[in-house]
């Protein structure tokens, strides 16, 4: 899996839009993990948890080529470094429904393993960005410890990376996380 064809095949099978490059980038995290792709595309620790930038550049030459839209949302606020605070938002294009349809055809069984993914995610409750990023961080940081670990664990190894998670947080990740059967909840160290 090349990770132009994943950001264009996921943004289609979540109706074709995606609001944010966070959800973006954790929306292709999941859909790749899920699909055993994760290391082809090589995520690794980043501000908002795991980060490819083959994604990012993946979603440039989409645009680039047409297919992909980007646009811009201001909210107003000031951010860290005295920067305006804002969202890009990716759209396909009419020519980027086209390539994806194309690409479906040419490869049923990665689509199908697309949509069924998709499918779990929003089954498992579809988390809005904040949530998905904390799901994404605490996977990764499970992938990094090696075996189990409890909330508090998490939390702790979470700094090492200077993310600030909460064990309440890792909890309710974790509840996201098992509903995927990505992991068994190891609470208390148990």
């Amino acid at each position: 899996m090349n990770a132009r064809d994943l950001v264009l095949l996921v943004v289609d099978a979540f109706g074709g839009e995606i609001q944010g490059k966070t959800w973006l980038q954790k929306r292709c995290y999941f859909v790749a993990l899920l699909c055993s792709w994760h290391d082809q595309i090589g995520f690794e620790a980043h501000y908002y948890g795991p980060y490819s930038g083959e994604i990012d550049n993946a979603a440039g030459q989409l645009r680039a080529l047409g297919f992909l839209e980007e646009s811009r949302a201001a909210f107003g606020g000031i951010g860290e470094g005295g920067f305006g605070v804002s969202r890009y938002d990716y759209r396909l294009t009419p020519d980027g429904h086209n390539i994806a349809s194309v690409r479906k055809e040419r490869g049923p069984d990665t689509w199908e393993a697309i949509e069924g993914a998709v499918r779990r995610i929003q089954e498992a409750g579809d988390p809005n960005y904040v949530e998905l990023s904390i799901a994404a961080k605490a996977y990764y940081l499970l992938e990094q410890k090696g075996g189990p670990a409890s909330a508090d664990d998490l939390s702790q190894l979470a700094q090492g990376f200077g993310w600030q998670i909460t064990g309440q947080q890792v909890e309710r990740a974790w509840q996201f996380l098992k509903q995927l059967d990505l992991i068994q909840i190891i609470r208390g160290g148990n």
